[in-house]
């Protein structure tokens, strides 16, 4: 995986079956990654937690089109809004996300 610069990745946790990523800014931040599918390991279903996204929002790009197989799940916290996002896509081949405000430009 692959991130925006500014947003710090903290691999991938098995407990909760999830790619992790810190948004480092106060604001909602545009979280640009890179999935390295292939024939032997292709991608299935990611999950991926994002701490400190602090928006109600999101929406999804798979190689820069619109993307609608996902869900989101908000987790509202003291110190800020977290985002989870599950994919539904089984695919073989690398491919790029980018997960943005739904207000974003």
């Amino acid at each position: 995986m692959n991130y925006t610069p500014g947003a710090v990745s903290n691999g991938y946790d098995r407990s909760r079956r999830c790619y992790q990523i810190q948004n480092n800014s106060e604001k909602p931040y545009k979280i640009q990654f890179t999935l390295h599918g292939n024939k032997n390991s292709p991608v299935f279903n990611p999950a991926v937690y994002i701490k400190n996204w602090n928006a109600e929002d999101a929406r999804v790009l798979l190689n820069g089109k619109e993307f609608k197989e996902y869900e989101v799940g908000i987790n509202y916290k003291l110190g800020g809004i977290d985002l989870f996002v599950f994919f539904w896509i089984q695919m073989d081949e690398k491919i790029d996300i980018d997960i943005i405000t739904i207000n974003s430009e």
